[in-house]
């Protein structure tokens, strides 16, 4: 599986530098000039070689889990995705969701049978459960968070798919195009080391690949 994922990575890379991907539409940091591209693939592969489906843990504006929701829908799978996607309390108790909530919406609208968004933190107990309930392929962690909640994600994950998959961790990269101190290349170089995960990192790409 390495050597597969290294020649996905090594196909779809460019140079490091800020560049415009057309995808996004905006002006984007390093390391993620064909990102879409390797999620894609990877993904395609993990699928090809094994039973289960996909999991994103932070989903943002739904752009990534329009990329996942394609490949599942090939093989017939499912991608269940899990964000809270609230800043706390309105006036009246309810949760206030956030203007990603509406654009991930938006964007995974055409893949509706598909996507299964849970508003939930990873760290919850019914995350948790979710989790563990089904059997996954491949996983897609934003990275965006603290080191403790994406370990804990990874050890989640790594429970369930062991032996029988893909994590890709992304922002493994910080947007200077530096590692990231104390957080996601600490934690990935952690977990290889702890799991004995098998892994791919392109130093000039932004996301990591941990084959559990």
């Amino acid at each position: 599986m390495i050597d597969k994922v290294k020649m996905i990575c090594e196909q779809y890379h460019e140079p490091r530098r800020v560049v415009r991907d057309s995808f996004l539409e905006t002006p984007i940091n390093f390391g993620i000039k064909q990102q879409n591209a390797r999620i894609y693939a990877t993904a395609d592969y993990a699928l090809q070689m094994h039973s289960g489906d996909i999991l994103q843990i932070g989903c943002g504006k739904g752009r990534v889990t329009a990329i996942l929701a394609e490949v599942a829908a090939r093989y017939d799978r499912q991608v269940t995705c899990i964000d809270p996607y609230n800043t706390g309390k309105t006036t009246s108790g309810n949760e206030k969701l956030t203007d990603k909530y509406f654009q991930f919406l938006k964007n995974t609208k055409p893949y509706g049978d598909t996507v299964h968004l849970h508003l939930e933190n990873s760290s919850t107990e019914m995350s948790d459960a979710l989790i563990q309930l089904i059997e996954y392929s491949f996983v897609y962690i934003d990275g965006k968070s603290s080191y403790d909640v994406h370990a804990n994600d990874i050890h989640l994950a790594s429970r369930k798919n062991a032996k029988s998959g893909i994590i890709c961790l992304d922002h493994v990269l910080s947007d200077d195009g530096k590692k990231k101190p104390d957080s996601m290349m600490s934690l990935y170089e952690n977990m290889i080391g702890e799991y004995g995960f098998g892994y791919y990192w392109n130093q000039g790409q932004r996301e990591g690949y941990l084959l559990t």
